[in-house]
């Protein structure tokens, strides 16, 4: 990490004006702000891979080289609604990786749904999984 920071780009001051994942995402790669780069919300339509395979096959023989970023909406919440059989694989996971530290002052709303859920973090890496 040390090395890719002192080579490449580094952001010491970076701000985004929306707290969604799609604008924020495009506010990094232009560097521009929400209301300049015309992406306000989460983008909701499409298919992020369908698309992306498409793209590849269109541009492979080009001579000009190109950057395809391809996001997934997983993991985002809810995280429920995925495949029953992949939750379920993880009824046994002791989720060691997973710290489960005392509720931070400034996130009860959302810690206190989350902290010590099983079904959640089930649902979470089930979200992956999927993915």
């Amino acid at each position: 990490m040390d090395r890719i920071a002192a080579t490449g780009m580094r952001f010491d001051n970076f701000f985004c004006a929306s707290p969604v994942c799609s604008a924020s995402r495009a506010s990094f790669l232009t560097g521009q702000m929400p209301s300049r780069h015309g992406v306000h919300d989460w983008i909701r339509g499409g298919n992020y891979a369908d698309d992306a395979l498409a793209f590849i096959y269109r541009h492979a023989g080009d001579s000009a080289p190109f950057y395809l970023s391809v996001h997934y909406t997983a993991p985002h919440s809810p995280w429920h609604g995925h495949p029953q059989e992949i939750v379920d694989s993880y009824d046994d996971c002791p989720f060691d990786s997973c710290p489960q530290e005392e509720i931070h002052p400034w996130a009860h709303w959302l810690s206190e749904k989350c902290l010590g859920n099983r079904e959640m973090l089930k649902g979470y890496f089930a979200a992956v999984t999927a993915m």
